[in-house]
């Protein structure tokens, strides 16, 4: 093996290192908008990854054994050969003093073929993550079986081959017994090194800046290319195997980037901004014959505004602002944890009132300001943060703050956290309300996180109330100021005709969830176990609000 070889071998530790990583990361990404973020997506993610590179371990030392040429003359080590040494060597030649199976390298071409599957694999999982995913999210399944059945059927066969790679290294790299630890420590090192590196580049640098898909697809080119280096330059093996895995390669990876990732309904929808981010996928449509613009975090409804008399079209602003105006004695500041497209922020700030902004996004911010009159100018403050460092930081105090984040189709769950709440409270003054846009069902039985969200308020404020949708949306309010709220009645003048009654009904539709709950429990920041028994409620609301988005039969 010459020098040149060796220092390729090597190299491409570090490459599939990062690669293993970007898979991982990016793989959970690609399967949020069909089934979610949630503790069990991660977790079949990552058991997925684990399986697969322990197989891959295990094919791998069997590829290297069986690739490498065993001499018919090897003989066995002993350590009785003394003082006849050099007339032992002459004879029996240098193979008999080393250990059997060390002497002759094997080829490595087998190991660049199992990266070069792996690239193809990658490709093709790309191409049908849509389908794959949609068939795993089926009620009979579940959330558990199906993200473990979507992230194997995906991501199991390329982890797996290129799981593959640090054996077959060691085995090429490895002269002897003598050396085989500090091979395994050097190669160790260096792949380590890449995955860093991966995790960093897809962490930091891919996501915010391109498509899962770009993404996804360089990986796998990348991965190619290093195979098809090797197999060609140091002529390896014939061109026509490579060739043609280069051919469907690239064949897949044309229709993968030509197939839409989501299937809008072509006769009144039309997308007119897609971008990626660290926190999804975020789209914007046009329905030009109603005149309504929908907002889409993975493929996930998150606001609608209607283009023709520039308000919100969705009831629940007009909640989360209501119910503050409606139980607050007076509003000068208010805190907004999370912006949506800007529409609530910007109708307190219409009536004076001095707004600040936690937004976690920052790819949110330049959708707003574009395409739904957000007006930043008018914000006393817009920090991009995550809720609870931003105030653990702060020393502000408000007279409402208004809860309205989401991560994906639920709130991220240490922001409903006692702890939390009671760091909501420190920056209320002593009237103040909380407001909280969630989602969840209310069915004794089903209802174990709008309960637990009840209990855990209750806990730390005074007074708490509870208004449904009876779609899944559920507004609390908590005040530390005991007795009855509202203090007023809700004003509608501001509310569209079209939403007004419903608003009405909500205003009409307080519940506890709590009382016909007694599994509920408080929420902390060291047990937490809503997404575990929540899971069916939010698979179920996934599910349905796909179904908006599928093409309709004609």
């Amino acid at each position: 093996m010459t020098t040149s070889q060796r220092r390729y071998l090597i190299a491409t530790a570090p490459v599939t290192g990062a690669a293993i990583m970007i898979i991982e990361i990016l793989g959970a990404k690609m399967l949020a908008p069909y089934i979610g973020t949630s503790l069990f997506v991660w977790t079949a993610q990552i058991a997925v990854t684990m399986i697969a590179l322990a197989a891959g371990y295990a094919l791998g030392g069997f590829i290297a054994d069986r690739a490498t040429p065993r001499p018919a003359a090897a003989q066995p080590v002993t350590a009785a050969f003394g003082a006849d040494r050099a007339a032992r060597r002459a004879t029996a030649g240098p193979s008999a003093f080393r250990p059997s199976g060390f002497q002759v390298f094997p080829s490595a071409a087998p190991l660049y073929f199992c990266i070069l599957g792996a690239a193809l694999a990658l490709v093709i999982g790309t191409l049908v993550r849509e389908p794959v995913a949609l068939a795993c999210l089926n009620p009979k399944i579940g959330l558990r079986a199906g993200s473990f059945l979507a992230s194997s059927a995906l991501f199991f066969v390329p982890l797996c081959l290129l799981a593959t790679v640090p054996p077959i290294l060691v085995r090429n790299l490895a002269a002897g017994l003598d050396s085989i630890g500090r091979t395994v420590g050097r190669l160790s090192a260096i792949s380590t090194i890449g995955s860093v590196l991966g995790t960093l580049a897809i962490g930091y640098l891919l996501i915010p800046n391109f498509s899962n898909t770009t993404i996804m697809l360089a990986t796998a080119a990348a991965l190619a290319l290093i195979s098809l280096v090797y197999l060609l330059a140091w002529r390896a093996t014939k061109p026509g195997a490579p060739a043609f895995l280069l051919f469907a390669i690239l064949a897949f990876s044309i229709t993968a980037l030509l197939q839409p990732t989501l299937r809008i309904p072509p006769d009144n929808l039309a997308e007119i901004h897609r971008a990626n981010s660290n926190y999804g996928l975020l789209q914007v449509l046009d329905d030009k014959d109603e005149g309504l613009r929908y907002y889409l975090n993975d493929l996930l409804f998150q606001n609608i505004y209607s283009t023709r008399t520039r308000q919100s079209a969705a009831e629940f602003t007009y909640m989360l602002h209501g119910l503050a105006r409606a139980c607050t004695p007076q509003i000068h500041d208010a805190l907004c944890i999370g912006m949506g497209v800007g529409i609530v922020p910007m109708q307190f700030a219409s009536e004076g009132v001095q707004v600040d902004i936690v937004e976690i996004n920052p790819a949110v911010v330049p959708i707003a300001k574009k395409y739904f009159d957000f007006d930043p100018a008018r914000i006393r403050t817009l920090a991009i943060n995550d809720g609870r460092p931003h105030l653990a930081s702060s020393k502000t105090r408000y007279d409402t703050i208004i809860l309205d984040a989401f991560l994906g189709d639920a709130p991220p769950a240490h922001l409903m956290t006692r702890e939390a709440f009671a760091e909501m409270k420190r920056h209320l003054r002593p009237d103040g309300t909380l407001v909280i846009n969630s989602f969840g069902t209310l069915d004794p039985g089903n209802n174990f996180f709008t309960a637990s969200l009840e209990k855990t308020l209750a806990a730390v404020f005074a007074t708490v109330r509870l208004y449904t949708a009876n779609d899944g949306n559920n507004y609390y309010i908590a005040t530390d100021r005991p007795g009855a709220i509202p203090l007023r009645a809700p004003d509608l003048s501001d509310v569209p005709p079209t939403l007004r009654d419903a608003v009405a009904a909500i205003y009409n539709s307080e519940r506890s969830a709590a009382a016909t709950s007694p599994e509920a429990i408080v929420l902390t920041d060291d047990y937490n176990p809503v997404e575990y028994y929540d899971a069916r409620n939010r698979e179920a609301n996934r599910r349905s609000l796909l179904a908006l988005l599928a093409p309709q039969p004609e």
